[in-house]
């Protein structure tokens, strides 16, 4: 009866104890986070956007990141890469086999963000856990358009500085977890799913490949082009 009972003791002490599954516990500053996708229409010109990608992958190394769009039908490929103290900001397009990549400026919004640029942001003391981290709350208001504010949401707890540098959210000083992005005419939300702490190599922060740099008018108007198809 004894052992039973320093059992149950034990067990409550344990059960009491601060949860160690939250990984907000250790900021990570290395790894990888995969979101879902959700397309605010239900066609994309001729295509279902049932049948366009539902998972987009950032992966990140102190100031750098890796964001990456891939699986329109195995022809269409979209990545960005930043690391913002060298002031890099390279926009990657696959597409129909050709490569194309346009470099852009530091804090330039990447080619096809452009329908949210000039957000105006609210910010609120509402929170919420995604992923086991504390996000905070923010309305994003889009001027000139017929849209309602929108709820976005994301975490300081990650200590990652800069990864919106070339996304519509650069002013918000955090790693957006929810929140909603519009490339060329295609409206998406994206809701993190998974966070992973995990190495990851160099070359996801170099150029590969023999691409051939445009301007960003030029790829804006293939993924125009893209989204009429």
């Amino acid at each position: 009866m004894r052992i039973s009972a320093f059992f149950i003791i034990g067990t409550l002490i344990v059960l009491l104890l601060p949860s160690c599954k939250n990984p907000s516990s250790k900021k990570i500053k290395e790894g990888e986070i995969q979101y879902s996708i959700t397309y605010l229409e239900s066609k994309l010109s001729s295509i279902p956007t049932n049948l366009l990608p539902n998972k987009m992958t950032l992966k990140f190394k102190g100031n750098k990141a890796y964001t990456e769009i891939d699986g329109f039908f195995g022809f269409f490929n979209i990545s960005n890469i930043t690391d913002y103290p060298k002031s890099v900001n390279w926009t990657f397009l696959k597409v129909y086999g050709n490569k194309y990549l346009y470099a852009g400026k530091r804090e330039e919004i990447a080619p096809g963000f452009g329908g949210m640029t000039d957000i105006e942001i609210e910010y609120t003391d509402s929170t919420t856990d995604i992923c086991g981290y504390e996000c905070e709350q923010a309305i994003i208001h889009l001027p000139n358009s017929n849209e309602g504010p929108l709820k976005v949401f994301y975490t300081k707890e990650l200590g990652l500085k800069h990864l919106n540098s070339s996304n519509p959210y650069r002013e918000i000083n955090g790693v957006m977890l929810e929140f909603y992005l519009t490339l060329s005419t295609l409206r998406m939300k994206l809701v993190a799913e998974n966070v992973v702490e995990k190495q990851i190599p160099d070359k996801f922060f170099r150029r590969q490949g023999d691409f051939k740099r445009i301007t960003k008018r030029q790829m804006e108007k293939l993924l125009d082009k893209l989204m009429e198809e």
